[in-house]
């Protein structure tokens, strides 16, 4: 967030009374602190080649970039791993669902073949390497699959359901029009396909199929 809004919010939370310059200064020098802690570790484990601690059975990996405003109006895409343990299946809301646990984050903002290597040393710490399985569960992206093989290349790869409904309305949309009551029928169908009984059969001719209005 904001520098502006941490200081409100750390006056609101932890009853703490600092300047916004106060709160920029602190963060830039243990910030920097942290890069350079974590930068070293990288290096010792290219060079070291340490044997990686033991991962869970099922290990999710998620990668995704996003958009934050910069000082002088700037914008650029910082890149964030989420790395957690996947749980057994629970029954909710009518449905089964999959929940992760125990999750850390590794954030930067750089180029997508730097942030693979720099994301080393929490994937490293968290047992990627030795995970049963791992699922990387993202939108799609190219680089974040160009992350995947650095880290996991046999990973089970897993496009959102958000993504995936984009681009299933996307080829809707090309044949019968955006928004029409056509395209929205054929729509509301395979999405249910697709959310209920997976990719296949949405993918096996799509728009002839016996799932189209």
């Amino acid at each position: 967030m904001p520098f502006e809004r941490a200081v409100e919010s750390l006056a609101d939370t932890l009853r703490v009374q600092i300047s916004e310059p106060t709160a920029r200064r602190q963060t830039e020098k243990w910030g920097a602190a942290y890069v350079g802690v974590q930068e070293k570790e990288v290096k010792r484990i290219e060079e070291e080649l340490p044997p990686a601690p033991v991962g869970p059975d099922r290990m999710l990996l998620s990668v995704d970039g996003a958009m934050v405003p910069l000082v002088g109006g700037k914008w650029a895409e910082v890149k964030t791993v989420v790395l957690g343990v996947i749980d057994e299946p629970v029954w909710e809301g009518e449905e089964w669902k999959v929940h992760a646990s125990e999750l850390s984050y590794f954030s930067r903002l750089m180029e997508a073949e730097d942030f693979g290597r720099a994301a080393l040393g929490e994937t490293h710490r968290r047992g990627v390497e030795t995970a049963s399985q791992v699922v990387a569960v993202t939108d799609g992206a190219v680089w974040e699959q160009g992350f995947i093989d650095y880290h996991r290349d046999d990973a089970v790869r897993v496009l959102d359901f958000p993504h995936a409904a984009g681009y299933v309305a996307q080829m809707g949309s090309a044949v019968w029009g955006v928004e029409t009551e056509t395209t929205k029928e054929w729509l509301s169908k395979q999405l249910h396909t697709l959310k209920h009984e997976g990719p296949r059969r949405t993918l096996k001719n799509p728009l002839l199929g016996e799932n189209a209005p």
